[in-house]
Formats: structure tokens, sequence, C-alpha cells
């Protein structure tokens, strides 16, 4: 799995794992990604760095310079609070019953491939507001196998 950090609280990530049925229970709006089952390193790190490229360019945000051990701790800290509070707020029948189609396979390869949150709605506000170009990642998830 890769992971980057954005202005504004953002993550993104790719992997090339097997989709995981408790990602359903977890996920946050500002914390995104896709998953390229059959992608090797190489091409791993490539669709990261489009994925990175294209939300930044589409919400106006910048990746994270600082990669200190101290900023990475932050972050992850940040992240299991925003996952705690992501689960109180589920309706946790809901999420059961998304982790079980997950489990038994039979949700949409999409729905546990890609996992988008607040990017498409944000990247259009910007759009109509006249200071982006509007969400244009579709195409990144499109081609995920």
């Amino acid at each position: 799995m890769l992971n980057g950090y954005l202005d504004e609280g953002w993550s993104v990530g790719v992997s090339n794992g097997k989709p995981m049925a408790a990602s359903a229970l977890v996920r946050r709006p500002r914390a995104i990604g896709i998953l390229f089952p059959t992608a090797t390193p190489g091409e791993l790190l490539s669709r990261f760095l489009a994925f990175r490229d294209r939300v930044g360019t589409d919400l106006g945000l910048r990746p994270i310079a600082d990669t200190s051990l101290a900023t990475y701790i932050q972050r992850t800290l940040e992240s299991l609070g925003e996952i705690s509070a992501a689960m109180k707020k589920k309706n946790m029948a809901v999420g059961l019953g998304q982790f079980y189609s997950r489990k038994l396979g039979l949700a949409s390869k999409e729905s546990q491939r890609v996992w988008l949150g607040d990017y498409p709605t944000l990247a259009e506000q910007r759009r109509d507001a006249g200071v982006g170009p509007g969400f244009s990642g579709a195409a990144l998830y499109e081609e995920s196998p």
C-alpha cells in the first residue's frame, strides 16, 4: 500500500491487496483510496502519483512535504481518532450489511475497490465556483482491473 497526505487533512492511498470487508465500517470523507489488485509495485507507484496529483489539482491541494517520523505519528493518531468518530456515526445495521455483502462477495467490485469520500462533491463545488476543473478522477478508477 502507498499512502500520502495532502493539505487540509486529506490522504490518498492505493493498494494491490485484497479488498477488506471491514473497510466499510471505517471509511472517512477525506481519506480516499483505490485498489488495483493486479498492479505490480511499479504500476502501483505510477497509479498512486497520478491519483495524488489528480486529487490535488481537482481540490487545489498540495502534498505535505514534512516526512518526519513525528509528523507520521501525528497523522496516524489523527487517523485513528477519525476512524473512531466515523464508527460512532455509522449506523451499525447498515455497516454490518455492507460488511457482510463484501465478506460474502455480494458487493459490486467498484464499491470494494474505490472509496472517494467527499472528493467528487467538493471538486464539483470548486468548479461551480470557478476555482477548479471539477471532478476528473473517474478515469483513474475506471482503469482499475
